[in-house]
C-alpha cells in the first residue's frame, strides 16, 4: 500500500507541474518571463499649457544585472517659434524586469480584466492624465495592453483605481525617478535654454524616426522628429517708429527671456529725452508690457541721435514679435530688425 500511495502522489505532483496554471505561477515566482523586452508608450496630457501633451517611449530590456531602459521624450511644437523637441536618455535599474511588473506575465493577463479597466470611466470629466500602451511579444505575436491613468487616480485619495492601472502607476513612478522626474514635473513655460536639447543616438530613437511607434500615439512621432530637426525661428524685435528723427546706429534690445517664456509679444512706446552729443538722457515708459521695459530702456540709453535732436523729445515704438510674424507696418522714417543677435538695418537720412 505504501508503494502505491507514493506512486500516486508522484503522479499527482507530475500532473500539477504540467498544468498551465502551475506553469504560469511558477514562471512568475521565478521571474522567468517569455519575453526579454517591453516597450511602454506614454502620453501625458494636461489642460494647462501649451504644450498640452507630452509623448514618451520607454524600452525596457532585461539584463543579467537588472533592467536597461532607453527613453525618447517628444514635446510637440508651441507656436511657430518653438519646434518640437526630442530628448533621449538611458538608465539602468538593478531591479529585474519581472519585478518592475510585480512579477506578472503580461502575456497571461486576461483580456476581460483589461477591458473592464478600460471601460471604467467613459463619461468622467478628465482634465489631465496619462494614456499608456505596453507592448510585448507573446509567442511571436505583438500584444498591446492599454491603461488610462485619470487625474482622480493621481490626486484623489479614494479614486478606486483598478489593480492593473495602479501597478502601472507604480511602474511609471519608478521610471520617473530613474530619469529625474516625470513629464508633468516640467515647467509650463520653457526658456530658450530649456528648449535647446540634443538627442543622442539610440536604437529607440531610430525606431521613432522610422515611424515604428506612430500608431501608439495621437500624433505622428516620426513627423515630430523630422520637424525637430528644423532650425527654429527666433523672436523678432523691430523698430517700428522713431519720431521725429531716426537714431544713429541704434542697439536693439534683446527679447526678454521672461516675456518669451510667458508667450508675451506686442508693441512698446517710449519717450526719450536727448541730451548732449545726441545721447539719451532719460527714457519714459509710455505703454507696452512691463516685461519689455528693462530690456528696452537698457538698450535705448545706448542710442545716439543726430545733433538736430539735442534738447528735444523722441518717441520710439518697438515691436516685440514673439511668433516670428512680420513687424508691424512702419509709420516712420526708420526701420531696424534684430533676430537671433544678427541685425539688418535700413536707416534713412535724418530730416
Amino acid at each position: 500500500m505504501t508503494g502505491r500511495y507514493i506512486r500516486a502522489i508522484l503522479l499527482l505532483l507530475n500532473a500539477i507541474s504540467l498544468s498551465p496554471l502551475y506553469a504560469q505561477s511558477h514562471s512568475e515566482k521565478s521571474n522567468e518571463l517569455p519575453y526579454k523586452e517591453v516597450v511602454i508608450a506614454k502620453t501625458s496630457f494636461i489642460d494647462i499649457g501649451p504644450p498640452f501633451d507630452f509623448y514618451s517611449v520607454y524600452k525596457l530590456i532585461a539584463t543579467n544585472t537588472g533592467t536597461d531602459i532607453e527613453k525618447v521624450a517628444v514635446t510637440p511644437a508651441v507656436g511657430s517659434c518653438q519646434p518640437p523637441t526630442i530628448e533621449t536618455a538611458r538608465a539602468h535599474l538593478q531591479t529585474p524586469i519581472a519585478e518592475l511588473f510585480a512579477n506578472k506575465n503580461l502575456c497571461a493577463i486576461p483580456e476581460k480584466e483589461l477591458h473592464r479597466e478600460a471601460k471604467r470611466c467613459k463619461k468622467c470629466l478628465v482634465f489631465s492624465g496619462v494614456h499608456i500602451t505596453a507592448q510585448v511579444q507573446c509567442k511571436g505575436a505583438t500584444r498591446s495592453i492599454k491603461y488610462d491613468v485619470l487625474d482622480r487616480d493621481m490626486f484623489d485619495a479614494k479614486a478606486g483605481t483598478p489593480p492593473e492601472t495602479s501597478q502601472t502607476m507604480k511602474l511609471l513612478s519608478t521610471l520617473d525617478e530613474a530619469f529625474g522626474g516625470g513629464d508633468l514635473d516640467r515647467p509650463i513655460f520653457q526658456t530658450a535654454q530649456t528648449q535647446s536639447r540634443i538627442a543622442e543616438e539610440s536604437e529607440t530613437l531610430k525606431e521613432v524616426e522610422q515611424g515604428k511607434y506612430d500608431s501608439l500615439f495621437s500624433e505622428s512621432l516620426s513627423k515630430l522628429y523630422q520637424d525637430s530637426l528644423k532650425t527654429p525661428k527666433l523672436p523678432l524685435v523691430s523698430l517700428n517708429n522713431s519720431t521725429p528723427l531716426a537714431p544713429i546706429s541704434p542697439v536693439m534690445p534683446a527679447y526678454p527671456p521672461i516675456a518669451r517664456a510667458a508667450h508675451q509679444g506686442g508693441e512698446a512706446v517710449i519717450e526719450l529725452q536727448i541730451g548732449l552729443e545726441g545721447k539719451v538722457s532719460d527714457a519714459k515708459w509710455v505703454s507696452g508690457s512691463p516685461l519689455f521695459e528693462s530690456s528696452a530702456t537698457t538698450a535705448l540709453k545706448q542710442w545716439l541721435f543726430p545733433s538736430e535732436a539735442i534738447g528735444k523729445t523722441q518717441t520710439v515704438t518697438l515691436g516685440f514679435n514673439l511668433y516670428c510674424a512680420q513687424p508691424v507696418t512702419n509709420t516712420s522714417n526708420s526701420q531696424m530688425q534684430l533676430q537671433s543677435g544678427q541685425a539688418t538695418t535700413t536707416i534713412p537720412a535724418a530730416h
